[in-house]
């Protein structure tokens, strides 16, 4: 008898082998136990100051935090309030120009008078596939548990398809009032938004037009669009 016909038959002997095997096991009963699970459980510990936490996380990620204090009782002080302005915008400034940033895209057009007050140069466009220096732009969120930074796309912000690949540095304006624990935070004050302004058929929408970044670049002068550098001015209320 050929070798190669030895071979053939314990190899069908093999493959029957197997093919009764799996018969039998589909075959016979195996209820699958299924654990018990406590859905409510929370699995991360509550952050209890949720301001320092994003600092730190913030800052350990890459990215640049300059915080500026406000007393919130002070506001309606004309005098006091412009004084902050000139604090936030006055960096901004600063930042640019130590920066040497020739092209800085504003990213809201609703910045565009602010920024003419405090004589920062900026465009409201820039070319396809040309990147700025840098751009200005508000975030919609930060938040704390892992140093992140929440932007959309209401508010006529310029960021379509992304906040990334428009400028190699990001120098974001937030408030403290925008930060936000966890991410289920995030999605929740979004859909309440939406509640409130009686839109509830734009809540998912909403939800797709969030992008979540967090810094990952550490040293400026390796920051590219699609990985730059962030700045965040974040106005702190007392």
């Amino acid at each position: 008898m050929p070798d190669n016909y030895t071979l053939d038959t314990r190899s069908n002997a093999c493959k029957n082998a197997i093919y009764t095997s799996i018969r039998t096991a589909l075959s016979t009963p195996n209820p699958v136990q299924v654990p018990k699970i406590d859905k409510n459980v929370v699995l991360f510990d509550p952050i209890q100051n949720p301001l320092e936490t994003f600092y730190e996380r913030f800052t350990e990620a890459g990215g640049k935090c300059v915080a500026i204090e406000v007393e919130r009782s002070r506001m309606g002080d004309r005098q006091y309030a412009v004084s902050k302005l000139n604090d936030i915008y006055g960096y901004v400034r600063t930042e640019i120009d130590l920066g040497r940033y020739n092209t800085v895209l504003n990213a809201s057009p609703k910045l565009s008078r602010v920024l003419m007050n405090y004589q920062i140069p900026f465009v409201n466009s820039i070319p396809l596939n040309q990147p700025a220096d840098a751009a200005i732009l508000y975030a919609e969120y930060l938040i704390a548990r892992n140093g992140s930074i929440v932007f959309s796309q209401k508010d006529d912000l310029m960021l379509y398809p992304s906040a990334r690949n428009i400028a190699r540095n990001l120098i974001v304006l937030a408030g403290n009032n925008c930060l936000m624990p966890d991410i289920e935070d995030v999605f929740r004050a979004s859909t309440q938004r939406i509640q409130e302004d009686n839109r509830p058929d734009a809540v998912e929408l909403q939800a797709n037009t969030l992008e979540i970044i967090r810094p990952t670049i550490k040293n400026k002068e390796e920051a590219t669009p699609s990985e730059p550098y962030i700045t965040l001015v974040l106005l702190v209320e007392r």
